[in-house]
Parts: structure tokens; C-alpha cells; sequence
């Protein structure tokens, strides 16, 4: 995967005085996120090397946090009035659009893991996200370094490998996260994001992973966490590929992130028709899927 950056000026994303308040409010928590992150500008793909490898180009800019609030969540200024004659604020990402980043974990007993969210987290708290999921640190901050190659250029791969240390206490080695694919998607709560989706197969199996928590970082990744993990078996059959797709399109405990990252791992080791996906996205969702839930031991 290559990344490119073009020449691209940063202007600052407008906000109201009483916006700008809010956000003040917010960032004086010592607990609030804040970082300079991706903002994704354009992509395109390459076709298959004569390794057998097919490449993602991506030009990216920066922003901020608080654009990102801004600019993808409907919530941060929820129940505020827009100033007198001032159109109301149009939240769809398109000003800020973040490129966040998320790995599914396939374990050594077959199963994807999904990690629950602590109820303190700020985003979709409560439900099930991809085990390893993040951000693309593009500065410093607080003593964390850039994620950044030995020339300085943003990696995502060594993001996610950070994540998964914080978050997990597990040693990820960048170079076997399998990047998937591109999704951008829009609910209720979080607008036009972009997701870069990856898998990583691991040595570990889902019991010895959830066992490796206590090695998180509990000021950095831990404290989103919720109580346990969920672990997927990965199916053995081509007729068990439906049931378990329908699950992930169609499951409320599932961050989007999570439902989209869930089926690019299953679109990489099995055929996933398109139009039989759309199909059973416009079902009812009874396929159902089996999984278990296992605690995580601090």
C-alpha cells in the first residue's frame, strides 16, 4: 500500500461562537481524544503486481478532531439554535472527511473477534467494534510519535499495530495486517466517514487473546473497552458464507465499522457476490450467526 500527498493548503472549518464554546467545554475533559488526523482527499487503485499483489493509492490532508466532530457527528451541537439568519449546520462529512481505520482479528481457532466498547467510549458506546480500531496519529501528542514509516510517511499499518498494543496489550506485527478495501458509510450518529478495512491472522487463539488484555494500556486504549469480546467462527462452507453475512448487515450490536470491516474479511476468503449482499442487506435479517462471548480478564 502507498500513500501520496499532494500540495493541499488546510483552511479552518467554521463554527459559530457558541459552536466553538461547546467545543471548548469538551476539550478541557483530560479524558477527551484529541489528535491531527487523515483527511482522506482522493484514492485509486492499482492493478495486481507481478507479485500477485494489488495496491491502494490514497492522497490524504489533515484535520482535526474537533472538525471531525464538527463535521461527522450530529450530536456534538444537538438541541443548539443556529444563529440568527444562519442556515442550520449540514453534518455529512464532506468537509472533514476523516479516514479512520479498523482490523479484524482472525485468531488461530478460526473465529473473527470483535471487542465491546466501554460505555465511557466516545463513539458507539456499548456496542461491539472490530477488535483493533483507530485512528492515524499525522503529529505528535502527548509523548505518542506519528505513525509514520523510517521516511516519515503516514502508516497506516503501524497505526493499527498501536492500536492493537493499547488496546489489547497484543504485539502486532505490522506487516501481516492484510489491508482490504475502502467503505465510507452514514448513520444516525456518525455522517460520512471513511473506513480503511484490514484482517490480521494471529498465532493466538480467542480464549489467549482475551487472557492478554491485562497488558493494555490503561490510560491509552483499555478504558474503551467494554467487558468482553465476541468471537465469530469463520465458516468451513461456502452455505454457511449467507447466514453470517446477513448477521453482520443486520446485527444491532455492531458498529458500522464493525459490520463493514466483518465482511471484507469474509469477501477475502470466500466468494461474496454483490449483488447477493445488496440481496440480503434488503432481507430481514434472520439468517442469524453464531458466536460466543468471552470476558476479558484484567
Amino acid at each position: 500500500m502507498a500513500i501520496e500527498a499532494g500540495g493541499l493548503e488546510t483552511e479552518p472549518l467554521p463554527t459559530t461562537p457558541a459552536e466553538a464554546e461547546i467545543l471548548r467545554a469538551k476539550f478541557r475533559s483530560p479524558r477527551t481524544f484529541d489528535s491531527v488526523l487523515p483527511r482522506l482527499v482522493d484514492w485509486r487503485p492499482e492493478g495486481v503486481s507481478s507479485n500477485g499483489r494489488q495496491r491502494l493509492h490514497l492522497a490524504m490532508a489533515e484535520t482535526t478532531y474537533a472538525a471531525v466532530l464538527t463535521d461527522h457527528y450530529p450530536k456534538t451541537f444537538e438541541g443548539l439554535d443556529p444563529d440568527p439568519g444562519a442556515a442550520p449546520r449540514i453534518v455529512e462529512g464532506e468537509a472533514s472527511r476523516l479516514l479512520t481505520l479498523s482490523t479484524v482479528l482472525v485468531t488461530a481457532d478460526r473465529k473473527m473477534l470483535f471487542a465491546g466498547r466501554s460505555k465511557n467510549a466516545g463513539s458507539h458506546a456499548g456496542l461491539f467494534g472490530p477488535a483493533v480500531n483507530g485512528n492515524l496519529s499525522l503529529r505528535p501528542r502527548d509523548g505518542i510519535l506519528p505513525d509514520a514509516d523510517s521516511s516519515g510517511i503516514p502508516d497506516p499499518r503501524r497505526a493499527l499495530a498501536r492500536e492493537a498494543h493499547e488496546e489489547l496489550g497484543l504485539a502486532l506485527d505490522p506487516q501481516q495486517i492484510r489491508i482490504l478495501g475502502l467503505a465510507r458509510f452514514t448513520v444516525e450518529k456518525e455522517r460520512g466517514t471513511h473506513l480503511l478495512m484490514s484482517s490480521s491472522h494471529l498465532a493466538q487463539t480467542a480464549d489467549e487473546v482475551a487472557e492478554g488484555v491485562r497488558l493494555a494500556d490503561p490510560l491509552e486504549g483499555r478504558w474503551e473497552l467494554g467487558g468482553e469480546l465476541l468471537a465469530v467462527p469463520l465458516p468451513t462452507k461456502e452455505c454457511d458464507v449467507d447466514p453470517l453475512l446477513s448477521w453482520l448487515l443486520h446485527c444491532p450490536q455492531l458498529t458500522p465499522h464493525a459490520a463493514l470491516t466483518g465482511i471484507a474479511t469474509l469477501a477475502s476468503q470466500f466468494k461474496v457476490d454483490p449483488d447477493r449482499l445488496l440481496c440480503l442487506a434488503a432481507g430481514d435479517g434472520n439468517g442469524g450467526g453464531s458466536f460466543e462471548t468471552i470476558p476479558l480478564k484484567w
